[in-house]
């Protein structure tokens, strides 16, 4: 059997077999989600030259069995430390783990396999080679997501293997925040100083936007910037406010009104810089303005 070179773009369904054509690496990381991808290449990119070199790759595009054999002689083989998330344990990916667990116990190669989600695996726990506290640290930047956490887990993986980075411990994103154009996680005082009290609108930005890093995130701020500076023209208040993940039964915490993401709350109670009124003024408030116009 021949092997297909695989074409950047491109989408593997593992029929048939593939050489990504990566070059051997010290710090490789596997996972199936492109999002995840994105944000730790972006991270990278700020790190400098002297960073190890770091290899990433799809699960999506190994999942022919020739496939995660080229990949494990050619890369994992070489590593000096893998990390491995799976999205519904090990039968997600049962030959690639097995030979890629093989692969650094043969080579002395330390071993992180993360759940894909939230919740820890014990199966998954047992076929890492990687001490505890480490592997639960990698873990939870990847969990927790956003550029910054990104940037923390590489400096930390290169630590693993001698390369001395200033990191930080995992930090969660807010599941739901403050927005403000040109502004970074800006505060209810950064946003009063601006404030004009005329009706209002909310445009959301999903918590989505800042979990990826990657250049999807990146593009879609400027996006949201010029939503927000159009609805300002119009409707001169919008509420800088976005919404939240989702509850634990994996319920959207917002809901879609007039073409923008709203809170389920009526505009007049959207809490607003500097305002203490009771919730029945704040209500009767919320529904003159929502009437008024500009």
């Amino acid at each position: 059997m021949h092997l297909l070179a695989a074409k950047p773009g491109s989408i593997a369904d593992g029929s048939e077999a593939v050489d990504l054509g990566q070059s051997p690496g010290d710090i490789v990381v596997l996972t199936a989600a492109d999002t995840e991808l994105a944000c730790l290449s972006a991270a990278r990119a700020g790190l400098g030259e002297a960073f190890p070199r770091l290899r990433l790759a799809n699960l999506l595009q190994l999942g022919h069995n020739l496939s995660v054999d080229t990949y494990v002689d050619d890369v994992v083989s070489r590593a000096r430390l893998v990390v491995v998330r799976l999205l519904g344990g090990a039968g997600y990916w049962r030959y690639g783990i097995e030979q890629v667990h093989a692969a650094c116990r043969r080579e002395g190669i330390p071993l992180a396999v993360l759940p894909g989600d939230d919740k820890p695996d014990a199966d998954l726990d047992d076929l890492s080679t990687l001490p505890a506290e480490a592997r639960g640290r990698l873990w939870r930047y990847l969990v927790e997501g956003g550029i910054e956490n990104a940037r923390s887990f590489l400096a930390y993986a290169g630590s693993l293997i001698g390369h001395d980075l200033p990191w930080a411990e995992p930090r969660p994103l807010l599941r739901a925040g403050l927005y403000w154009p040109d502004l970074r996680h800006p505060s209810f005082g950064e946003i009063e100083q601006r404030w004009r009290e005329e009706p209002i609108e909310s445009p959301l930005p999903s918590r989505e936007g800042g979990r990826g890093g990657g250049s999807s995130s990146k593009s879609r701020r400027p996006k949201t910037d010029r939503r927000y500076r159009a609805l300002r023209s119009t409707t001169p208040s919008p509420t800088p406010s976005r919404e939240g993940r989702g509850d634990s039964k994996g319920k959207r915490r917002g809901r879609r009104t007039g073409g923008h993401h709203r809170p389920r709350h009526r505009p007049g109670l959207l809490p607003r810089p500097g305002a203490g009124r009771e919730p029945g003024a704040g209500r009767r408030a919320g529904r003159g303005a929502a009437r008024a116009r500009p």
